[in-house]
Protein backbone atom coordinates (compact mmCIF):
# COMPACT_ATOMS: atom_id res chain seq x y z
CA UNK A 1 0.00 0.00 0.00
CA UNK A 2 0.84 3.32 -0.58
CA UNK A 3 1.20 6.46 1.80
CA UNK A 4 -2.02 7.93 0.96
CA UNK A 5 -3.36 5.19 1.26
CA UNK A 6 -2.27 4.21 4.21
CA UNK A 7 -3.29 7.97 5.98
CA UNK A 8 -6.93 7.06 4.24
CA UNK A 9 -7.25 4.26 6.16
CA UNK A 10 -6.33 5.29 9.05
CA UNK A 11 -8.35 8.40 8.98
CA UNK A 12 -11.93 5.93 8.09
CA UNK A 13 -10.37 3.70 11.47
CA UNK A 14 -10.66 7.19 13.88
CA UNK A 15 -13.83 8.27 12.55
CA UNK A 16 -15.50 4.87 12.86
CA UNK A 17 -14.42 5.06 16.45
CA UNK A 18 -15.61 8.69 16.94
CA UNK A 19 -18.62 7.43 15.46
CA UNK A 20 -19.02 4.77 18.48
CA UNK A 21 -17.72 1.79 16.01
CA UNK A 22 -14.86 -0.63 17.65
CA UNK A 23 -12.84 -3.06 15.85
CA UNK A 24 -14.85 -6.23 15.37
CA UNK A 25 -15.12 -8.34 17.47
CA UNK A 26 -15.74 -11.59 15.51
CA UNK A 27 -13.39 -11.21 11.85
CA UNK A 28 -13.74 -14.83 10.46
CA UNK A 29 -16.25 -15.42 7.76
CA UNK A 30 -19.99 -15.22 8.42
CA UNK A 31 -21.08 -16.48 5.09
CA UNK A 32 -23.19 -13.03 4.35
CA UNK A 33 -20.80 -12.55 1.14
CA UNK A 34 -22.20 -9.06 -0.14
CA UNK A 35 -23.96 -7.93 2.92
CA UNK A 36 -20.95 -7.28 4.73
CA UNK A 37 -19.67 -4.67 2.80
CA UNK A 38 -22.93 -2.34 3.71
CA UNK A 39 -21.10 -2.17 7.05
CA UNK A 40 -17.90 -0.56 9.21
CA UNK A 41 -15.24 -2.75 9.24
CA UNK A 42 -16.93 -5.00 6.39
CA UNK A 43 -18.10 -7.10 9.36
CA UNK A 44 -21.76 -7.79 10.25
CA UNK A 45 -21.79 -6.84 13.90
CA UNK A 46 -23.27 -9.57 15.38
CA UNK A 47 -22.44 -8.38 19.35
CA UNK A 48 -25.34 -5.64 18.96
CA UNK A 49 -28.65 -4.72 18.41
CA UNK A 50 -30.49 -4.62 14.76
CA UNK A 51 -33.96 -3.23 14.25
CA UNK A 52 -35.88 -4.16 11.16
CA UNK A 53 -39.23 -2.43 10.51
CA UNK A 54 -42.14 -4.55 8.62
CA UNK A 55 -44.74 -3.24 6.78
CA UNK A 56 -45.98 -5.91 5.42
CA UNK A 57 -46.40 -9.51 5.07
CA UNK A 58 -43.48 -9.96 2.43
CA UNK A 59 -41.63 -7.66 4.43
CA UNK A 60 -42.03 -10.19 7.52
CA UNK A 61 -40.74 -12.73 5.51
CA UNK A 62 -37.77 -11.25 3.76
CA UNK A 63 -36.91 -10.16 7.35
CA UNK A 64 -37.35 -13.45 9.09
CA UNK A 65 -35.75 -15.53 6.69
CA UNK A 66 -32.87 -13.13 6.65
CA UNK A 67 -32.73 -13.57 10.44
CA UNK A 68 -32.83 -17.21 10.53
CA UNK A 69 -29.62 -16.83 8.22
CA UNK A 70 -28.00 -15.07 10.44
CA UNK A 71 -28.74 -17.45 13.41
CA UNK A 72 -28.11 -20.38 10.83
CA UNK A 73 -23.99 -18.74 10.79
CA UNK A 74 -23.45 -18.09 14.62
CA UNK A 75 -25.36 -20.85 16.47
CA UNK A 76 -25.21 -24.87 15.80
CA UNK A 77 -28.01 -27.12 15.08
CA UNK A 78 -28.70 -27.92 18.10
CA UNK A 79 -28.21 -24.81 20.28
CA UNK A 80 -31.17 -23.06 22.03
CA UNK A 81 -32.73 -20.07 20.50
CA UNK A 82 -35.81 -17.68 21.84
CA UNK A 83 -38.08 -15.87 19.57
CA UNK A 84 -40.36 -13.52 21.15
CA UNK A 85 -43.01 -11.00 19.69
CA UNK A 86 -46.59 -10.35 19.88
CA UNK A 87 -47.60 -12.57 17.13
CA UNK A 88 -44.57 -14.92 15.22
CA UNK A 89 -45.31 -15.83 11.70
CA UNK A 90 -42.58 -17.97 11.50
CA UNK A 91 -43.62 -21.22 10.42
CA UNK A 92 -41.04 -23.47 12.41
CA UNK A 93 -40.46 -26.27 10.09
CA UNK A 94 -39.03 -24.06 7.48
CA UNK A 95 -36.47 -23.28 9.93
CA UNK A 96 -34.39 -26.70 8.56
CA UNK A 97 -33.76 -24.91 5.63
CA UNK A 98 -31.08 -22.36 7.32
CA UNK A 99 -29.78 -25.34 9.24
CA UNK A 100 -31.70 -24.96 12.90
CA UNK A 101 -33.76 -27.25 14.04
CA UNK A 102 -37.29 -26.19 15.06
CA UNK A 103 -37.44 -27.73 18.49
CA UNK A 104 -34.79 -25.89 19.58
CA UNK A 105 -36.51 -22.78 19.08
CA UNK A 106 -38.87 -21.49 21.89
CA UNK A 107 -41.25 -19.34 20.64
CA UNK A 108 -42.72 -16.90 22.61
CA UNK A 109 -46.05 -15.17 22.40
CA UNK A 110 -46.47 -12.00 24.32
CA UNK A 111 -49.44 -9.57 24.09
CA UNK A 112 -48.42 -6.41 25.89
CA UNK A 113 -45.51 -4.31 24.29
CA UNK A 114 -43.51 -3.71 27.91
CA UNK A 115 -44.09 -7.57 28.58
CA UNK A 116 -41.99 -7.91 25.43
CA UNK A 117 -39.54 -5.52 26.49
CA UNK A 118 -39.46 -7.58 29.60
CA UNK A 119 -39.65 -10.89 27.84
CA UNK A 120 -36.31 -9.99 25.74
CA UNK A 121 -34.44 -8.61 28.66
CA UNK A 122 -35.26 -11.62 30.44
CA UNK A 123 -34.09 -13.79 27.97
CA UNK A 124 -30.58 -11.82 27.03
CA UNK A 125 -29.44 -12.41 30.51
CA UNK A 126 -29.71 -16.42 30.33
CA UNK A 127 -26.43 -17.79 29.67
CA UNK A 128 -27.88 -21.51 28.37
CA UNK A 129 -29.45 -19.47 25.51
CA UNK A 130 -27.17 -19.11 22.30
CA UNK A 131 -29.79 -16.46 20.57
CA UNK A 132 -32.39 -14.05 21.15
CA UNK A 133 -34.80 -12.89 18.59
CA UNK A 134 -37.49 -10.04 19.83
Amino acid sequence: MNDKQEILNSLRKEILLMEGFKEPLLTEDTNLGRINEAFPNKVFPFSALHEFFCFNSEEVAASSAFIAGLLSSRVSKVATVVWIGSSIKVFPPSLKWFGIEPHCVVFLHVKKEKDILWAIHEALTCSSLSAVVG
